[in-house]
């Protein structure tokens, strides 16, 4: 399961007979590994939440364990996308700027001369903003957020740019 950081996910733990009946199980307890960016509440009862961490991304685990049995659900904790992304052109260049994301180290950048096909053009960015001068044309771009762990958050929203 992949949410990014700030964001919640419930868990709940059922029990099923080999036909799929509902059974009655004992009271599920439940924990996350080292390392899991989140925490869960509570942590006894047949259901649980998890909360992504509010800045930290990674992976790790949501683990129950129920008379004996136990079971884990993977958690990945991505960045946040980032928003607003414009752009303004001027003097044949696209300047363009977005707003920060929650969990970001860094912003990769993509650019392309359709809507469908972008392609990096610039990682590692630590600014909320960047200048391109890439020729007269129509330019697609977006933004992606990266985490501490190098994880990358949902695009940004898509923007076209013109240069004369």
């Amino acid at each position: 399961m992949t949410l990014a950081v700030h964001l919640t996910q419930v868990f709940t733990a059922n029990g099923t007979d080999a036909y799929g009946n509902p059974v009655s199980i004992g009271t599920p307890t439940w924990s996350v590994t080292s390392g899991t960016p989140g925490a869960i509440s509570p942590t006894t009862g047949t259901s649980t939440t998890f909360k992504a961490s509010d800045a930290n991304t990674g992976t790790g685990s949501v683990k129950v364990v129920v008379s004996g049995i136990s079971g884990t659900a993977a958690v990945t904790v991505i960045p946040a996308a980032p928003t607003n992304l414009t752009a303004t052109v001027k003097n044949s260049k696209v300047n363009l700027a977005w707003h920060s994301s929650a969990g970001a180290r860094t912003y990769a950048l993509y650019r392309g001369s359709s809507s469908s096909n972008l392609v990096l053009i610039r990682s590692g960015l630590t600014s909320t903003s960047f200048s391109d001068a890439p020729g007269s044309g129509t330019y697609y771009y977006y933004v992606v957020a990266v985490g501490s762990t190098g994880l990358p958050s949902a695009a940004s929203n898509t923007i076209q740019a013109t240069v004369q």
